[in-house]
């Protein structure tokens, strides 16, 4: 019986440091608005690689995703799983959500070469701190 008793005080103990544990988390970070760390100009950079089945260029993602939010700005990454027509129409919705920069790593060069140049001209004259390449 006193075994049963103490079971059944220490499963009552655990459910209330439970309890109080949950309490504390929502006190501390239920309440708190993450939107205030982010940075009001922040700009948003689309990338689009001709696959990422390739560790070359999950690599490459990476690197560039670290270095744009070490800046403060997004990245929109966007996997056209070796086709061009897919990744032409990628681009084309990266350009209509507003990005600032495009980093490509083109399918096919010549089917993107009319999405390119549309791109390249919605973005003269608007580099910012990333490096115009022309």
């Amino acid at each position: 019986m006193e075994k049963r008793n103490r079971f059944f005080r220490t499963g009552i103990v655990a459910v209330c440091n439970v309890v109080i544990l949950a309490v504390l988390l929502f006190f501390f970070f239920g309440g708190r608005d993450f939107s205030l760390g982010q940075k009001e100009d922040a700009r948003l950079i689309g990338a689009s690689y001709m696959t990422m089945n390739n560790e070359f260029y999950t690599i490459i993602s990476e690197e560039v995703a670290y270095r744009v939010e070490a800046e403060g700005d997004r990245m929109i990454l966007r996997d056209p799983a070796l086709d061009p027509v897919r990744q032409a129409s990628q681009i084309r919705e990266l350009l209509d959500m507003g990005i600032s920069a495009l980093v490509v790593a083109p399918a096919d060069a010549d089917s993107l070469a009319d999405v390119l140049t549309k791109a390249r001209d919605r973005g003269k004259g608007h580099c910012g701190r990333y490096r115009c390449r022309r």
